[in-house]
C-alpha cells in the first residue's frame, strides 16, 4: 500500500465476510444452499412421524373419530391464521432489510415475535385443558367424562340428568332394546365364538338358543353377565371356557349389549317356534362369502348411539388405546412447538442486529435464512392442522 492510500476505505461487505470464500455472493450461495440441506432433514423428520400417524390413523380409526370431538377446532384454526399472518410479517422484514428499511423491519419483526408468542399462548391453553381434564398419554389417561360429554355437544341441563348414570338393572328401560341393531353387534363380536344365528361352535361358545342359562335370566341381569364375563373356574359354567367383558369388544356401550340382548331373545324365540332350525356350524369353518359386519363406521359402536338424547355417561366412553391419538397428538404439536420457540430466538436474534445496523442490505443473509426457517414452521403447521384437527 502505498502512502497516498487511505488505510481507512475498508470495503463494508469485507466485515462479513468468511475466509473461506471470495466474495460475499459465494457466502451467501453457499449458506442458502446449507440452510436448504437441514430444512430438508426437518421435513424428512416431520415426514417420518407423518408416515406413523397415516399407519395408526388407518388400522385405528376410531380412536381419531373419538378424539376429533375432543380437540378444539376453533382454538386451532385461530392459531393456523395467527401463524400465517406470521409469515407474512416476516417475509415483508426481510424485504425491508434488503431495501434498507430498518424502522419498518423492526415492527415487522417485533410482529412476527408477538404472533408466535400468541401462537404458543393459545397452544398452552389447549395443553392445560387436556393436562387438567386427563387427556394425556400413557397410563395418566383418565378422561374426565363430564368434559368429554360436553365436548360431543351435551349440553349443561343433559349433563346434570346424566351426573348419575343408570345402573344395570335401569339399561334396558332407559335404552328401547332394537334387536335389528342387535344383531349388527351381535354379528361384529358374538359371532366368533356363539356362530351363526346364536347355534354356538364347538369348544369356543355355547348355543344361545338352547341355553338354559341364558333363558333362565332376565334381560337385566344378562346385560350384566355379558359386561362383566367370566373365567373357566366360574362354577355355574358348563363348557368351562372364558367369557370376555363384552365379548371381547370394549367399544360397545350399554345400548348396544341391550340391543344385542334384544337379539338374543329373538333367537331363543325363533328356536322354540323352529326346533333344530339353525345347525351348528364347525369349529373354523364359516359360511361361504360371509363377511362379519365392521363397527357401524369409523367411529365405532358408540357413535350410533349419539343419534338418541343420550342418557348416561357411558355413551361417550373412549374407544379401546384412546391414549394412543393423545400421544400422537402431542408429539407432532410439541415438537413443532419447540421449533416455534427456536424461531422466535432466531427472529428475536435478527431483530437485535438490526435494530445495531450489523444486519443490513448490505449482509441480509442472516434475515433470509432465518425466514426460510421460519416460513417451515408454519407450512408444517398448514399440514398438521388439517391432519389432527379436521379429518375423522
Amino acid at each position: 500500500m502505498s502512502l497516498l492510500e487511505s488505510p481507512t476505505v475498508v470495503d463494508r461487505e469485507s466485515t462479513h465476510l468468511a475466509h473461506q470464500y471470495d466474495t460475499s455472493e459465494q457466502q451467501q450461495d453457499a449458506s442458502k444452499l446449507g440452510m436448504w440441506i437441514f430444512l430438508t432433514t426437518e421435513i424428512m423428520l416431520f415426514s417420518g412421524l407423518m408416515c406413523a400417524y397415516a399407519v395408526f390413523k388407518m388400522t385405528k380409526p376410531d380412536i381419531f373419530a373419538w378424539g376429533h370431538h375432543i380437540l378444539d377446532i376453533p382454538l386451532g384454526a385461530i392459531n393456523t391464521i395467527v401463524l400465517i399472518t406470521s409469515s407474512f410479517t416476516m417475509a415483508w422484514a426481510v424485504r425491508a432489510v434488503q431495501l434498507d428499511q430498518r424502522r419498518l423491519a423492526i415492527v415487522l419483526m417485533i410482529s412476527t415475535i408477538v404472533c408466535g408468542l400468541g401462537f404458543l399462548g393459545i397452544k398452552a391453553i389447549e395443553y392445560t385443558d387436556k393436562i387438567h381434564y386427563g387427556l394425556v398419554p400413557g397410563a395418566a389417561f383418565k378422561p374426565n367424562m363430564r368434559y368429554v360429554a360436553t365436548r360431543f355437544g351435551v349440553s349443561r341441563a343433559q349433563l346434570r340428568k346424566m351426573v348419575q348414570p343408570p345402573t344395570i338393572e335401569t339399561v334396558i328401560p332407559l335404552f328401547p332394546a332394537d334387536a335389528t341393531r342387535g344383531k349388527i353387534a351381535f354379528d361384529s363380536t358374538c359371532y366368533s365364538c356363539h356362530g351363526l344365528n346364536g347355534a354356538g361352535l364347538t369348544n369356543l361358545g355355547a348355543n344361545l338358543r338352547t341355553s338354559k342359562f341364558v333363558a333362565g335370566k332376565t334381560d337385566e341381569a344378562l346385560l350384566a353377565f355379558i359386561k362383566s364375563g367370566r373365567l373357566p373356574t366360574d362354577p355355574e359354567t358348563v363348557l368351562k371356557l372364558t367369557m370376555p367383558p363384552k365379548g371381547g369388544n370394549p367399544s360397545l356401550n350399554d345400548r348396544n349389549l341391550a340391543d344385542a340382548v334384544a337379539y338374543i331373545r329373538t333367537l331363543q324365540k325363533d328356536e322354540k317356534e323352529h326346533p333344530g332350525a339353525a345347525e351348528q356350524v364347525a369349529v373354523g369353518v364359516l359360511p361361504k362369502s360371509f363377511i362379519a359386519p365392521a363397527a357401524v363406521g369409523p367411529e365405532g359402536f358408540a357413535q350410533p348411539a349419539l343419534r338418541h338424547p343420550p342418557t348416561s355417561l357411558d355413551e361417550f366412553n373412549p374407544p379401546h388405546n384412546e391414549q394412543l391419538f393423545f400421544s400422537i397428538y402431542f408429539l407432532l404439536t410439541g415438537l413443532h412447538g419447540i421449533h416455534v420457540i427456536i424461531g422466535l430466538g432466531i427472529i428475536t436474534w435478527l431483530l437485535i442486529g438490526t435494530w445495531r445496523g450489523s444486519i443490513s442490505s448490505n449482509y441480509s443473509t442472516p434475515v433470509d435464512l432465518g425466514g426460510l426457517y421460519w416460513h417451515l414452521v408454519d407450512i408444517i403447521w398448514i399440514f398438521l392442522f388439517p391432519l389432527i384437527y379436521l379429518l375423522k
